[in-house]
Parts: structure tokens; sequence; C-alpha cells
């Protein structure tokens, strides 16, 4: 199998040149016939950069992927079809391998459940080319896809799969299936067990034991809009952070 190709605005070390370099990409690629990204395949021995702090050897060949926040940044902001900006760049990014761990690493607005589908689809699809691949996320150390992978999506895992699969692919799938398939109800109680565990398990709340009664947090769900409901239901660690934040300096 050949190796995937990455962008060529990310083969450079990170930077103010380079951030500016992925958001112009970003920009021409989502505008209305916008060209096609040229890339450039990864050599064995390269690394795949997904956390800007491990990148301490500028020398070290491989992509720079921590960019991609920059780029999708600039993708979604550009996109012009009304009501289906976002979905629209999701699918298209999802259809490459470079594109699936974009979507991966490089968001930075809450999640939704179709950026997760998304995401997720884009990853089993390309699962062959990039699962080989060796990447640095916010360390020195070399780390496998799938440790990458749950450090961005562990709260959708941890929310959606009851009994793990026989692979990693196969629980992401089941995942997103049984997010997709819920009903209101199920998907405000999974996730006030999934803010409950949180609340339980973080020592910089000050107002633990409020924060894990269950009707208290099916309120604060209730009371959240609804982007960031959904943000949660994904599984969006960041978002029930935020929630259990807010909520904890008003008890």
């Amino acid at each position: 199998m050949s190796a995937p190709g990455f962008p060529v605005w990310c083969w450079r070390p990170g930077g103010a040149a380079a951030a500016a370099a992925a958001r112009r990409a970003g920009e021409a690629w989502s505008a209305a016939g916008g060209p096609p990204i040229e890339t450039m395949p990864i050599s064995q021995g390269d690394v795949v950069f997904v956390g800007y702090a491990a990148d301490l050897d500028a020398a070290r060949g491989g992509p720079r992927l921590y960019l991609a926040a920059d780029f999708l940044g600039a993708a979604l902001a550009r996109a012009t079809v009304p009501g289906a900006d976002d979905r629209a760049v999701h699918d298209r990014l999802a259809r490459t391998p470079w594109g699936a761990l974009t979507l991966l690493t490089g968001r930075r607005a809450p999640a939704t459940t179709d950026a997760v589908a998304a995401t997720v689809g884009g990853l089993l699809e390309h699962w062959p080319e990039l699962q080989p691949l060796a990447y640095v996320d916010f360390s020195q150390d070399e780390v496998s896809l799938d440790e990458v992978i749950a450090l961005h999506l562990g709260g959708l895992l941890a929310m959606w799969v009851d009994r793990a699969g026989p692979s990693l692919q196969s629980s992401l799938a089941a995942a997103v299936q049984s997010l997709r398939s819920a009903d209101a109800e199920e998907r405000r109680d999974r996730t006030v067990t999934r803010l409950a565990e949180l609340a339980a398990t973080d020592p910089h709340l000050l107002h633990r034991d409020e924060l894990t009664d269950r009707g208290r947090l099916a309120s604060l769900i209730g009371e959240s809009d609804p982007d960031e409901q959904d943000a949660m239901a994904a599984g969006d660690t960041a978002a029930a952070m935020t929630l259990l934040r807010r909520a904890d300096r008003y008890f």
C-alpha cells in the first residue's frame, strides 16, 4: 500500500508563517471550485505531529498536522452554503486520510453528532493507510493511531460503548450507531452519567456532591443551549467540563 499524502502546507515547522499558509489553504479549498490540496507522501521514518508541544526538533521529517486547526477553522469560516456549511466541509474532508486526521485533531469548536460521525467514518475508511504511521501528540514520545483516537474520541467511546468490541474500529462504529439511534431521553441520561463521572474525578471542582447529583445535572443540561447539549451527547469532554466548571462557580 502506498504511503498517504499530507498537504504541502503542513510539511514545515509550526509558526506564524505556517499557520498563515494553512489558513490560506483552508480558505481556497472551501471556496466554490477551489483547487484540490497538493500533497506529499509521508516517508519511512517520518512521523505525523499532531501536538505542537511535541515538535521540539524542527529538523525532524514529518507533516505538522497540528496546523489542521488553522486550516479547518478557515475552511469552515469560508464555507458559503447556508445551513450545510459545516457538514459539507466535514464530509469532504473525510474522503482523504489526511482529512480524516484533520477532523480528529484539528477541531476547536464543540463537537456535533454530524461532525463526530464524519470523523469516525473517515477514520474507518482510511484506517489501513493511517494505522501504520507513527504520531507524536503532546509529548516527545511516538504513539499509535489508537492512542491518538483515544485522546480525542475517548468521551464518545466512554458514553456510547457499553461493551468493548473486538477492535477499536468496531467500537467506534458501534458508538456512532448508538449515538445516532438514541432518542432525546437516552442522550440526556448518558450525558448525565458522563457528567457525574467527570465531576467525581475532578479534584478542582468545589461542589462535587452537587455536581454528581443526577437531578441537578439533568436540570443543568436542560438549561444549556442545543449546540452544547449536542456536543456533550457526542462525547465532547471539553464541552462537558465547561458546563461543570460554570455550574461550580454558582453553587
